[in-house]
């Protein structure tokens, strides 16, 4: 069943490849116009990665992988739709990027790149779309080297707690899969789209530390942060860099986290 989730997942994607890179949500003109899509929460993370490797995991487009890209990084981009790995490619050869675009799927990664990393990347909305957040963290333990560091940047999981009217409707500890149903997409929710069924995962935060624990990583740091860079929920304020809070006085909560990672073993063999 869950590869079957999962190829659904996959010919949704797929189609929403060939549409968001004409959306202004994804601003590719302003990516080719020399913008940065990348965010305070991951580079207070990461840092400086000029001249080190790094593998971005469900990179959709592409837009992330070539920044870091354009700041140094020896980037690889990997996703499991064709369609947004061609489109990551468009994308970098018009903006004259040099970043390499692999077709798989995460848990494919180690053996499909067969290298290990300076830096594995992961971001906003992409542990939803995994049944298995324990899987996940041992490919990201087989992607990095000796002494390697991992920068998750995510959407908290406790906003899916909530309604878009900012009203409770779900525990927070439902980590079942949730199907959705609907056209359009979220960056053109407008679109005439074919394939409407997807499917999600929420992965609590205690989950996603605990599964990088068991894969012998060791966390370095952990944030949490009272904004995002979308309208989530109704009645959102943005303030004056561009994200959205809360707001009309309702009690903040944690929309965004980050978290540092490293790979402490020097024997890989001790796995």
């Amino acid at each position: 069943m869950a590869d079957e989730r999962a190829e659904t997942n996959r010919e949704m994607w797929d189609e929403l490849a060939s549409i968001h890179p004409e959306t202004d949500f994804y601003d590719v003109n302003g990516f080719l116009a020399g913008e940065s899509t990348l965010h305070e929460p991951e580079r207070d993370h990461l840092g400086d990665v000029a001249g080190e490797s790094l593998v971005h995991l469900q990179c959709h487009i592409g837009l992330d992988t070539l920044s870091w890209a354009r700041e140094g990084a020896d980037a690889v981009g990997v996703d499991f739709a064709p369609e947004a790995i061609a489109a990551a490619r468009d994308i970098a050869d018009e903006a004259a990027v040099d970043a390499e675009f692999v077709c798989c799927s995460v848990d494919e990664a180690p053996e499909t790149l067969d290298r290990e990393f300076d830096v594995v990347f992961t971001s906003y909305g992409a542990l939803v779309w995994l049944p298995d957040i324990e899987a996940w963290a041992r490919t990201v333990a087989a992607l990095l080297r000796p002494g390697g560091r991992l920068c998750l940047a995510e959407f908290h999981p406790v906003t899916d707690v909530f309604d878009v009217a900012f009203e409770p409707e779900r525990s927070y500890f439902d980590g079942g899969a949730r199907r959705f149903e609907g056209t359009g997409s979220y960056a053109d929710p407008d679109a005439d789209t074919d394939h409407n069924v997807s499917y999600e995962w929420t992965h609590g935060l205690g989950e996603v530390c605990t599964a990088l624990v068991n894969a012998g990583l060791s966390i370095e740091r952990v944030s949490e942060y009272p904004y995002t860079f979308f309208e989530r929920f109704e009645g959102m304020v943005r303030d004056d860099r561009g994200r959205y809070r809360i707001g009309d006085g309702r009690p903040e909560i944690p929309l965004v986290y980050a978290i540092s990672a490293n790979e402490p073993r020097r024997d890989r063999k001790q796995r």
